[in-house]
């Protein structure tokens, strides 16, 4: 019998603009969502709290993408509590 993947969401708090535009373009290519301000993407606002919405499968994926961005802008900070929740 197949294993169900059941959803994940994982919420961020306080995340740089251009942080959250990344990580929503990762989430995007892998076909999981990133829920932002609806500002971030116009550059009205600095920060956004954000959700990920996805599995626990594809999130894991997203972790593995993320990790050629550790040393840029907040991305050591964002996997790593990425991986708390898991």
């Amino acid at each position: 019998m197949a294993r169900k993947m059941l959803p994940l969401n994982i919420e961020l708090s306080n995340l740089l603009a251009g942080s959250v535009n990344i990580l929503k373009q990762e989430a995007l290519a892998i076909g999981i969502d990133v829920a932002t301000h609806k500002s971030v993407v116009t550059g009205q606002i600095k920060k956004s709290d954000v959700i990920i919405i996805g599995n626990q499968q594809k999130i894991l994926q997203l972790l593995k993408n993320l990790e050629s961005q550790k040393g840029f802008l907040e991305f050591a900070q964002i996997i790593s509590q990425i991986k708390l929740c898991l």
